[in-house]
Formats: structure tokens, sequence, C-alpha cells
């Protein structure tokens, strides 16, 4: 259970807790399991958007009109999702 914890503490959402039956603390694992569960959703839901904007980011850079400091900030932001993202594994 310390172990499990600890794991999705520093960003492993693939953990899951498993006790066994008529375990005192089986409710609580089953809570747990079920915030992972959320949490791994809402990653993603991240990675999906991270995806879109990279589609748009190679669009733009098709675009000359575009201004520079433009395509360098959506960059910039892209690589930041990426960044929050990689501290979890899924």
């Amino acid at each position: 259970l310390e172990r499990a914890a600890e794991a999705v503490g520093q960003g492993d959402l693939s953990q899951r807790i498993h006790l066994r039956d008529g375990d005192q603390l089986q409710a609580f694992a089953q809570s747990m399991d079920f915030a992972v569960g959320e949490l791994r959703w809402q990653m993603e839901e991240i990675r999906r958007h991270s995806e879109a904007i990279r589609k748009i980011l190679q669009q733009l850079q098709q675009n000359p009109s575009l201004s520079p400091k433009a395509l360098e900030d959506l960059r910039q932001a892209h690589l930041q999702i990426d960044q929050a993202l990689g501290r979890f594994k899924v």
C-alpha cells in the first residue's frame, strides 16, 4: 500500500492497490484506485490537447505571414505541456 501510494505521488498513474477481500483498507484502496483512474483520464485529455496544439503548429509553420514570435510562443507552450505530461506514467 505504501509503495503504491509513493509511486502515485511521483506521477505513476499506472499503479493499482491490491488488498485481500475483507481487509479493513479495501474501501480505501478502491477509493484510491478510482481517484488514480480519474487522474489518468485527465492526463489523457491533456495529451489530446497537446496533440491538437502540435497539429496547429505544423499548419502555422506553413503560413509565411505568421509572426515568428507568435510561432515561438506556441512552440514553447507546447513544450511546457509535454514536459508536464512527462512527469506522469500512464
